[in-house]
């Protein structure tokens, strides 16, 4: 009798680690197809208002043709204010950029109108996404 219930103990433990197992991978499951949240723009730019001062201006552009150097990107920006810092990280390897850049102007609300302008528009044959950085 003895051993019959230990063995119902072994039975239950092992349903209980099934159990346990399959709520956990469920779990996973459901994060993994959660969406990500979306904001509009009007809600980004009143969050980036809320940035600390040095960091409104800065924005990134992505998809850049790889031929591209910095002064290809001060002569796209010129034209929305004067521009304080531009920045094209380049691939030590091949000595081509890594796709994307860093431009901010001196004036931060020239940010806005350059984004605004330019985001998912073609540059060089490539459509360009432009937004404010986070760094």
């Amino acid at each position: 009798m003895m051993k019959m219930i230990g063995e119902f103990d072994d039975i239950l433990l092992e349903s209980l680690k099934i159990i346990s197992i399959t709520y956990i991978i469920s779990q996973m499951d459901t994060q993994a197809q959660a969406k990500p949240e979306t904001i509009s723009r009007e809600q980004r730019e009143k969050n980036v208002a809320n940035l600390p001062v040095d960091k409104k201006g800065r924005m990134i552009i992505r998809n850049l043709p790889f031929d591209l150097n910095e002064s290809h990107l001060r002569k796209l920006f010129a034209p929305f204010g004067a521009i304080k810092d531009v920045r094209v990280p380049l691939n030590p390897a091949t000595n081509q950029n890594k796709g994307f850049g860093f431009v901010e102007f001196d004036q931060k609300n020239t940010s806005a109108k350059a984004i605004k302008a330019l985001n998912n528009s073609l540059y060089k044959g490539r459509k360009i996404f432009v937004d404010f950085s986070v760094s």
